[in-house]
């Protein structure tokens, strides 16, 4: 800890000489002088090697800027490095070190952010869990990553408590509040004067692991996916080289902020000395409550949250001017893209995974390039493979399996060496499981997950491209393709369809529609019709679970 001397007669008149007696590396207690600690004040190595080393670059840079908003209170870049050194107190406290992994469930707070700052400055693994996970989930989770400590927001203290003698720690800690026995991080009151914090950052590299986020579990057994702090820079500066975030940036964190993508924005956009608005769950309400008092520039979005956003009154009155959307999750259908873009929004649409990599496609092409997704990040090298021989493919519209290589994409899964082989290639080639083409300017369009793919008579037929050409109909709000068995065939295609309310499609009138634009090989066979349809935490819809329905 570097130190001040305060009591010396006369400081200001000592000359540079003297003082270069006492190098800063080399300081010692002079006899009969008083001397005070003071905070750390270099990030060095640690802006780089550390996803905690921008921000608080910038706390110290503007200590006074607002660095997050949460239910209409704002908090400065020195609360928030208060709040974290709070938060490191109370972890120390708990014998939380260095590799640890530490889980968190909760709905966006500012503790979302904090705990995360608070674990990656000390060395600690940052575990978030989907808020919509079960007790036996939980339970399987913090077991397989083997959590040393569980941090719980107010909504699912009494789950983690009932289910508390199968974890595999004793730590349970509550934010603001906690059953008995549980530790409280309560961080809602605590302030800062300055955007310096008491606690050095651990010597952490590029190499260590920062994160750990798990899959779904919707075709498997859910898998920890290892995030090191490079992959999070690389994928921050995918996004910043493409957004420029700056301290006018007013990002809307609506998805819930387990998911890297939310994560990835929200980080460059601190470092940037912009303001993080977070709400604590997706109601269109509230996000036109925050778009007009924030002046949001900037949010990620699922087409389910902007189909409600949409249907809600005051999107015909709203001014999008400002507002870029970055929209994941699944494909936007054409009219609804039409429909935000007639009203002065900026769609920028993308594709990648948890295990890292992607491709943008800009929102000035997003009519010029419909159904793209766009090309590869700045940092993210992509290779088409052909299905049979695995060797690239480099003319246009063929098809193939992508491949993504490049310093954004992941470790591997914890304790699961066989699987991560399977997904790494001993060149670090992630084969992501999907289909793709590239069109002949090198922008990627995906045609299909592998697994996914339906071969009926013996041809192969992918659900996206059907379920692109169904939602094009007007009077087709969604829809999804899944195959079912079929002892003629092999599988059936059967096409799930949510109707536009004010003006439903009749059975006979959509087979017609199919037959008319689509191979025969490729029209559903079947057709069921839905109000809404289950999706997951990342809006994407549960085909899995729709399949599953149809066969029992």
């Amino acid at each position: 800890m570097a130190r001040l001397y305060t009591d010396w007669p006369n400081l200001q008149l000592l000359s540079k000489s003297v003082l270069s007696r006492f190098p800063y590396t080399d300081r010692g207690k002079v006899p009969g002088h008083q001397v005070k600690e003071i905070p750390f004040t270099t990030t060095g190595n640690a802006y780089t090697n550390n996803i905690c080393g921008p921000f608080f670059d910038r706390a110290r840079r503007n200590p006074e800027s607002i660095a997050l908003v949460y239910e209409d209170c704002t908090y400065r870049f020195a609360d928030v490095v208060a709040q974290v050194d709070t938060t490191i107190d109370l972890l120390l406290k708990c014998g939380i070190k260095r590799g640890d992994r530490v889980a968190f469930i909760g709905q966006n707070h500012p503790a979302t952010i904090v705990v995360l700052f608070a674990l990656t400055r000390i060395g600690a693994v940052h575990l978030p869990l989907n808020p919509r996970c079960s007790a036996a989930e939980v339970k399987f989770i913090t077991n397989d990553a083997d959590v040393s400590t569980v941090i719980v927001g107010p909504d699912f203290q009494q789950m983690v408590d009932g289910i508390r003698g199968g974890l595999p720690c004793s730590n349970c800690i509550g934010i603001e509040e906690a059953p008995q026995d549980w530790s409280i991080l309560s961080i809602k009151d605590v302030t800062g004067s300055t955007g310096l914090s008491r606690h050095k950052a651990v010597d952490t590299d590029k190499d260590s692991l920062a994160i750990m986020l798990y899959t779904s579990g919707t075709t498997g057994t859910p898998k920890g996916v290892m995030i090191t702090h490079s992959m999070v820079s690389a994928t921050s500066t995918n996004l910043d080289l493409n957004f420029r975030m700056n301290n006018q940036t007013s990002m809307l964190a609506m998805a819930p902020m387990f998911h890297i993508s939310a994560l990835a924005m929200a980080l460059p956009a601190l470092s940037a000395g912009g303001k993080l608005v977070l709400m604590p769950g997706f109601t269109p309400d509230d996000v036109y409550h925050a778009l007009s008092t924030w002046q949001i520039t900037l949010t990620f979005a699922v087409p389910t949250m902007l189909l409600a956003l949409e249907n809600h009154p005051r999107f015909a009155d709203h001014d999008f001017s400002i507002l870029t959307i970055v929209a994941g999750g699944a494909p936007i259908p054409v009219a609804m893209l039409r429909t935000w873009l007639g009203r002065g929004a900026q769609i920028v649409q993308g594709y990648g995974m948890t295990e890292g990599g992607g491709t943008m496609l800009e929102a000035a092409k997003a009519l010029e390039k419909v159904g793209s997704a766009g090309m590869p990040l700045p940092l993210t090298e992509i290779q088409i493979r052909d299905l049979e021989s695995n060797l690239p493919v480099f003319e246009s519209e063929i098809e193939g399996q992508i491949f993504m290589k490049g310093p954004a994409v992941f470790r591997g899964y914890w304790n699961r060496p066989e699987e991560t082989a399977t997904a790494v290639d001993a060149e670090g080639w992630l084969a992501t499981g999907d289909i793709g083409r590239w069109d002949d300017d090198g922008c990627i369009y995906i045609v299909d997950r592998l697994k996914d793919m339906i071969i009926t008579g013996g041809m192969n037929v992918y659900p996206a491209e059907l379920e692109k050409v169904l939602c094009d109909h007007p009077q087709v709000e969604m829809a999804a393709v899944v195959g079912l068995p079929d002892d003629k065939w092999g599988e059936q295609v059967t096409a799930l369809i949510v109707s536009n309310g004010n003006n439903p499609i009749e059975e006979e009138e959509l087979l017609a529609y199919c037959c008319e634009t689509m191979s025969n090989y490729k029209v559903p066979q079947q057709f069921e019709f839905y109000e809404s349809f289950p999706v997951g935490p990342s809006g994407k819809v549960l085909k899995r679970q729709l399949r599953e329905e149809l066969l029992e």
